[in-house]
């Protein structure tokens, strides 16, 4: 279920419990208006009894409006604290989808026909859930009708193309560069290396993950890397990552310019 439908539900159960209590405050002001009747004015003890119990009840009642006012105020900061980070993590796995949606249409888009500018969107089709991200946006084209939806979580990017094909290849001697992961992980070492100084420098730091776009020349060169989503809180360790990827060198070659994502993930280090 998501977020803001368990804080509405909260609410209102919050409403069905203090609703109790203010027919509580309705019943004691009863027993006041009774208290000041002359039938029980004239039975000393009976009104003995009844202002007595009217003393028990309203302290209670004014506890009960307080307990109301900091129980909403309570939820409301809360929901309006998630509502504000949840929009900032959906734009920014919305900024990853774009650049995802731009390099897959380099190579795809002639596929069905279509120029990335005929592409209208991101439309957020899906948002779960909290804690863990998972999202889908969506681009369409109306003539021809083509769909382009960029699965995106912590975990990768994955695309669905969903449209009739107007050629089944790209009739091209351009290469399609395939060589970014299996580099990437022959230079993992540095990556780890590179953890490992930074803890021993800053042990407090925390780093999990980092996703980096890059920008590769068909000569191989990186020519340009940002980090665009990332838990790291070290700006050193950051540049060092970035001084990495820019130091790598891919195939050389008839390839396109390329902009490629990568997720970079940080394991824990034992102690030794």
């Amino acid at each position: 279920m998501p977020l803001h439908e368990n804080l509405i539900w909260l609410l209102l159960f919050l409403f069905a419990v203090f609703s109790i209590y203010g027919y509580r405050i309705l019943y004691a002001q009863a027993l006041k208006a009774f208290a000041n009747s002359a039938r029980i004015q004239s039975n000393p003890k009976a009104l003995k009894k009844l202002n007595k119990k009217t003393k028990q009840d309203t302290p209670s009642f004014i506890l009960t409006l307080v307990g109301v006012f900091l129980s909403v105020s309570v939820v409301f900061s809360v929901y309006k604290y998630l509502e504000s980070n949840r929009i900032n993590t959906t734009s920014k796995f919305q900024a990853i989808a774009t650049t995802a949606m731009q390099n897959d249409c380099t190579t795809n888009c002639s596929v069905y026909g279509i120029t990335q500018d005929q592409l209208i969107g991101p439309q957020l089709e899906q948002e779960c859930c909290y804690g863990r991200p998972d999202y889908i946006f969506t681009w369409q084209s109306n003539d021809p009708k083509v769909i382009l939806k960029e699965h995106v979580t912590t975990s990768g990017i994955d695309a669905v193309w969903l449209g009739e094909r107007v050629q089944e290849d790209v009739e091209s001697t351009i290469l399609v560069r395939n060589d970014m992961n299996s580099i990437i992980r022959q230079n993992q070492n540095k990556i780890d290396n590179a953890y490992k100084h930074a803890l021993n420098i800053t042990p407090s730091m925390h780093a999990s993950f980092a996703f980096i776009h890059l920008t590769i020349a068909p000569n191989g060169q990186v020519t340009h890397s940002n980090i665009i989503l990332t838990d790291i809180n070290s700006v050193e360790f950051k540049n060092n990552l970035l001084k990495i990827f820019n130091n790598l060198r891919f195939s050389s070659g008839p390839f396109q310019t390329m902009e490629f994502t990568y997720r970079v993930r940080l394991q824990p280090i034992q102690s030794e």
